[in-house]
């Protein structure tokens, strides 16, 4: 990860039973300006998985190597926009089929396995 791109995870889980962890990136609501809302939102994914695929999550949190990851995107408040939704899809399934991110990351045994997913909160 370049020394210029810092990942901002709202917040991290493990969950008890199956060690699994969930990195949170929680999106306000207020979708005006929603192009501009996007682009910044991929960069947080892509900040976030380039974070646990060059080791810095396993670094600062050494029992989360090797573990089934999963990051969550919370949006507040309202629905999430459509293209917000299909964005999420998208690079869930580019993550995970590109060779140079998910299945390099279970190779060098950073992570067993990466979900991307979404949720609303009031």
């Amino acid at each position: 990860m370049s020394p210029f791109n810092k990942v901002t995870i709202d917040y991290l889980t493990r969950h008890d039973a199956t060690g699994d962890y969930a990195l949170y990136l929680v999106e306000p609501a207020g979708w005006s300006d929603l192009d501009a809302r996007l682009h910044k939102l991929q960069d947080r994914i892509y900040t976030a998985v380039d974070a646990l695929l060059d080791g810095q999550i396993a670094s600062d949190y050494p029992d989360s190597k090797g573990t089934f990851v999963r990051i969550k995107i919370v949006f507040l408040g309202q629905d999430a926009p459509e293209r917000a939704v299909q964005m999420i899809d998208r690079l869930y399934a580019y993550v995970n089929e590109s060779p140079e991110h998910a299945p390099a990351g279970v190779s060098r045994g950073l992570i067993s396995g990466l979900a991307i997913t979404h949720s609303i909160t009031g």
